[in-house]
């Protein structure tokens, strides 16, 4: 694959940023420096040129190619001569240069900037740039042609695909699902990168026997147009030459439109539109407009490599996922071996299914390995074994030119991003804001006028998960992307674009490559002796958590002497007693991660001179007790990371000065000791105020001083400045650390302080730890974006503020909040009466509360009588009459209901009586609560929990009652419930445990009350899927019901020690795929043995595809 030169054109944006910042200074003009400038400025902009279209075309010949590397080469030099006149320019920061200095550094720049214009002095590469430009051009356009990916067609043969039927089912199910037309036509876009069978698996959907009874009329038509470009005509003509076979090629596009509307007007259609790249949304919507008829339930069925593409196209997106192991191996096999190697030797096998672990379950890597070695000689799988994929040139002729397809569609910056990842190793999970602060670094980030550079940043990252350059590997609890990883195919793709300004260094090495720009590095740091180098990037790599051992102070003298022009720095993962002084001689440094470092307890003066430095991680520095108290010097940095640092008890006074902060992972404000005197004390929170750039997530650690009064002044000007103006902020974590506060006198000065951190009112996620105050502030009722409330270990807390306004809140939790009463106010009932009035009731009944909310958590909760707090509170309101009467029934069907909340958790409440009604409840959850409980789970029903449960079918009125809405159960801790019965309501439940239930004995239960195992129809459970049962001591034998569980696919037992065989109708069980024992008896583990020899239950198990013995004890 040929060299790419995306980092490049970023190199020279970059040094055309330098030279305009240059050429404003006063010493420039002041010595004749800036007719120097304004040359190199004519210049740079022709070297952009130049460099995107080498790097657009698809060959350049080996002369070309090496001609055009020494000019970038010669660009990344000149960077850093220029990135140094600048440094020298700034350092001595705001005082007054001796005369002496001010020509020593004029002869210094007019030395470097000569030296500049020689090394890109482009006549010794080329006659002339411009000529040189023309030529590449017209190379390019005649290139274009051939370039672009082979037309596809709807013909297939479909015992060449393999591994696709399910996919293929869904597909379908979609396109003939009445209930997804949504529109005319409706839209089904198949998302994944390139070579994953997007096109197989259309055309498999394309040909099948339903399909075309489905649809009369079906289409075909392959675009393959870069994603800004979409010759709408030219579509149209396609697929009006798909409808009736005739060639279009002279006629208008009147006539076109006229006569495709003809053809989709008479029937119902599929038309499927394979490779689409443009990102246009008005070049799409126009081409949409032609092909709207008038007969409902048509279709257009969408491949592409990009989700941007697929959400612009609208409709449902089913996104493609690799082949499993199973599938990718008979894949493999039906190409590699002939019909007649129906056993192949083991040794092939095994060389085989390396080769096919390395293809990740990528279908076209998997057939081109295939036909490699197909009819091969034993050495020759040896030696494709021994290189490897990724460096054979058959495979790459074979796989390469459909991945590149992808990259040569980015912008060049993108290209530069792309490539860099080459750094990270092969599988590593990529800490998505890490990889930002590494681009920013590089100066990958374009961004325009009003936009920040974390914005373009997250837009270039975007558009590459978009794009399936990105895996997303975890989100964090409010649902942001943390990591990301990328194919090993995509990633073989960086490696060769990159070349060796990318390298992966795995052995000892004594001297670099020059051309070495990045580094990245794994093993003890000892090993490596770089010596000079000009790298820009050393990074060192080790999964989250680990540690790399113990790092030499003179190793890290010798990296800093030798590595000067370092832009970013990653020692994350080593012991470090200390930084080097001379870590300040870095003075391109902009990004510096020293994470997982558990001796350092101070970090240099000296890092404070480190004037571009943009982001500083020092997450999990245990040990580290204060940050420089002039860190308000580093005016560049933009993101501070301290998590973890649990021996840091405040903040420097200076953070005030870091207004470029966009990230900030915690903020502490010291206890007394760390302040001489109160004012000071919040004078540490009020540094916030100037800190208006931060985004994302803050954590505000609050170490609380024993005297407390007046702390905060009542009339105090500070309200909404500290957190109030900052409107990106989405997350924000208020955990107080106390020591004994004076009684209620701390209580009041929390509540003042909390009234005064106001947040911004885009706000959408707030938590409260350790808050000693007697209520929330008022302003947690006036934030109409917030989704979710965690407040937790509040134990003076005795109220909530209003929740009604807030109506997109979807997540309540309440944790260890041992004074609260009531959750909300009930101002409609709120009279002098004891019983609410019949206009009252009618005035709430069929009401919704809080529409948006769906998750309902409240542990511990020894006071908690009701939601809403009243004249007409639980006590009162549900008083006289037992829990079932239709009293309390009329009275609970008129509260507000919660129609939205699909989840409820409730443990240690055992003063809770009543909760409103919650029609749609989806996973009920209820842990040592009042046996008088009650809750509508729909306008009819009610359910009454009681803890001396001795059998479910006391609760047969609840479990009719949710029967359409409940999807996952758990029974758990419940010591005297003997039986079960009672389930056979529950027609929606997909997923039933019962965990640690010592009296109930499952083997017993067709024999309650009287019912026969025979009365249990096959509409038992219908959609329950998996089921678990755990730390059941008396259970003996499997119940019978199980056999009537006709979805069933998981079954999980554990710590079922009494159970000691499986019962002879598990045959009947055939949806189940997985089958998990833990923990249980070695006869039971003996008798369902495969082999050595057979146990007795096998052949009722053996149909099972996936099954697991664990650990078994007994």
């Amino acid at each position: 694959m040929e060299i790419g030169f995306g980092t490049a054109v970023s190199a020279v944006d970059s040094l055309n940023e330098t030279l305009r910042t240059l050429e404003s200074k006063e010493l420039i003009s002041k010595y004749g420096f800036k007719s120097q400038i304004g040359e190199l400025l004519v210049t740079v902009p022709k070297l952009r040129d130049l460099f995107l279209l080498a790097d657009e075309l698809d060959y350049l010949s080996a002369y070309e190619r090496l001609r055009i590397q020494g000019l970038k080469y010669a660009v990344f030099e000149a960077n850093q001569v220029l990135e140094e006149i600048v440094v020298q320019l700034l350092k001595d920061r705001g005082g007054l240069v001796k005369k002496v200095r001010l020509y020593w550094v004029a002869y210094c720049v007019s030395q470097k900037l000569r030296k500049i214009r020689n090394k890109l002095d482009i006549r010794d590469l080329f006659n002339s740039i411009d000529d040189n430009i023309v030529f590449l051009s017209r190379r390019k356009e005649n290139s274009q042609e051939t370039s672009r990916r082979k037309e596809t067609c709807s013909y297939l043969r479909e015992n060449s695909i393999i591994g696709r039927d399910d996919e293929v089912e869904n597909i379908i199910g979609m396109l003939l699902d009445s209930s997804n037309v949504q529109c005319n036509p409706s839209f089904l876009s198949i998302v994944g990168f390139g070579g994953l069978g997007k096109t197989a698996l259309a055309q498999l959907v394309f040909n099948h026997p339903r399909v075309h009874a489905a649809f009369p009329l079906r289409l075909w038509t392959c675009i393959s147009n870069d994603q800004n470009q979409l010759d709408i005509c030219g579509t149209l003509k396609k697929i009006l030459e798909s409808a009736n076979g005739q060639n279009h090629e002279g006629s208008t596009m009147d006539q076109v439109q006229s006569q495709l509307r003809e053809q989709l007007a008479s029937q119902r259609y599929l038309l499927v539109l394979d490779d689409v790249w443009t990102e246009n949304h008005i070049k799409w919507d126009e081409l949409v407009k032609n092909l709207v008829g008038p007969q409902k339930g048509s279709w257009i069925l969408v491949t592409t490599r990009s989700k941007t593409t697929a959400t612009m196209v609208g409709g449902a997106m089913y996104e493609l996922q690799a082949l499993s192991k199973d599938n990718s191996w008979h894949l493999f096999a039906k190409i590699a071996f002939r019909p007649d190697q129906s056993n192949p030797p083991d040794e092939l096998v095994t060389i085989g299914r390396n080769i096919v672990d390395e293809c990740a379950g990528h279908p076209l890597a998997i057939r081109v390995a295939g036909s490699l070695f197909c009819g091969q000689a034993m050495v020759r799988w040896q030696t494709f074994q021994k290189i490897g994929l990724a460096y054979c040139q058959e495979s790459q002729r074979g796989i390469a030119p459909i991945l590149k397809l992808s990259f040569q569609n980015l912008e060049s910056p993108l290209k530069s991003c792309f490539s860099y990842c080459a750094l990270f190793p092969k599988g590593f999970e990529i800490e998505k804001e890490k990889l930002k602060s590494l681009w920013m670094a590089q100066g990958y980030i374009s961004f325009h006028e009003g936009q920040s550079i974390e914005e373009a940043c997250e837009e270039y990252f975007s558009i590459l998960l978009n794009r399936c350059f990105f895996q997303v590997v975890k989100k964090d609890h409010y649902g942001q992307i943390v990591s990301c990883k990328i194919h090993d195919l995509m990633h073989d793709v960086s490696q060769h674009i990159s070349g060796q300004e990318m390298y992966v260094m795995k052995a000892s090495c004594s001297e670099l490559d020059k051309n070495v720009r990045h580094l990245s590095v794994s093993g003890t740091s000892d090993e490596y002796n770089l010596g000079r180098t000009n790298i820009l990037s050393y990074l060192h790599f080790c999964e989250e958590g680990f540690q790399l051992g113990k790092v030499n102070m003179s190793y890290l003298e010798s990296l800093v002497a030798n590595c000067l022009n370092l832009k970013a720095l990653d020692l994350s993962g080593f012991i470090l007693e200390r930084l080097p002084d001379s870590v300040s001689k870095l003075v391109q440094l902009r990004y510096l991660n020293i994470s997982g470092n558990t001796e350092m307890k101070f970090l240099p003066k000296s890092i404070t001179e480190l004037d571009n430095l943009q982001t500083l991680m020092l997450r999990w520095c245990c040990t580290l007790k204060e940050l420089p108290s002039d860190l308000g010097r580093l005016d560049k940095l933009r993101l501070l990371d301290i998590r973890g640092c649990i021996s840091l008890t405040c903040m420097p006074s200076s953070m005030g000065k870091l207004t470029c902060l966009h990230s900030l992972s915690d903020y502490i404000v010291g206890d007394e000791q760390s302040y001489s005197s109160q004012s000071q004390w919040f004078g540490g929170l009020d540094d916030l105020k100037h800190l208006n750039n931060l985004r994302g997530c803050l954590n505000i650690q609050i170490r609380w001083p024993r005297h407390v009064k007046y702390v905060v002044k009542e009339d105090d000007e500070q309200d909404e400045l500290c957190l109030g103006n900052k409107e990106h902020l989405i997350v924000i974590l208020f955990d107080f650390i106390h020591e004994e506060a004076d009684g209620r006198a701390g209580n009041e000065e929390a509540e003042r302080l909390m009234e005064k951190l106001h947040p911004h009112h885009n706000l959408k996620f707030l938590e409260v730890k350790k808050y000693h105050g007697l209520k929330m502030p008022n302003w947690v009722a006036f934030l109409p974006n917030l989704v979710e409330i965690c407040l937790t270990d509040c134990r003076e807390l005795e109220y909530l503020p209003c929740l009604e306004n807030l109506l997109c809140l979807k997540v309540l939790r309440l944790v260890n909040l041992a004074k609260l009463e009531w959750v909300g106010e009930d101002n409609s009932l709120a009279d002098s009466s004891s019983t609410p009035t019949p206009h009252q009731l009618s005035s709430t009944e069929g009401l919704s509360y809080l529409l948006s909310l769906e998750t309902i958590e409240m542990s511990n909760l020894p006071k908690l009588k009701g939601w809403r707090r009243g004249a007409g509170d639980d006590h009162q309101f549900l008083s006289g009459g037992s829990n079932n009467s239709s009293s309390n029934k009329a009275k609970l069907q008129s509260l507000p209901s919660f129609t939205a909340l699909k989840s409820l958790f409730i443990w240690n409440c055992p003063e809770l009586t009543y909760f409103p009604p919650c029609p749609n409840m989806e996973d009920l959850s209820l842990l040592k609560f009042n046996s008088r409980l009650q809750m509508i789970l729909n306008c009819e029903r009610d359910i009454c929990g009681d803890k001396e449960l001795g059998s479910l079918r006391e609760a047969a009125n609840v479990f009719s009652g949710c029967s359409s809405s409940l999807r996952h159960l758990i029974i758990r801790d419940c010591c005297t419930l003997s039986s079960v019965g009672g389930l056979e309501h529950l027609m929606a439940l997909e997923k039933l445990e019962i965990r640690d239930c010592d009296n109930l004995r499952l083997s017993e239960e067709q024999q309650e009350e009287g019912v026969e195992c025979t009365g249990i129809n096959t509409n038992f459970m219908p959609r329950l899927t998996t089921l678990t049962l755990h730390g059941l001591r008396q259970l003996m034998s499997l119940p019978n019901w199980m056999q009537f569980l006709p979805a069933l696919q998981s079954l999980e037992i554990s710590f079922c020690n009494q159970l000691i065989s499986m019962p002879n109708w598990m045959a009947n069980l055939q949806s189940l795929n997985h089958l998990t024992v833990s923990g249980c008896s070695k006869s039971l583990k003996k008798r369902c043995q495969q082999e050595d020899p057979p146990g007795k239950d096998w052949p009722y198990i053996q149909h099972i595809g996936n099954i697991d013995f664990q650990e078994c004890f007994y």
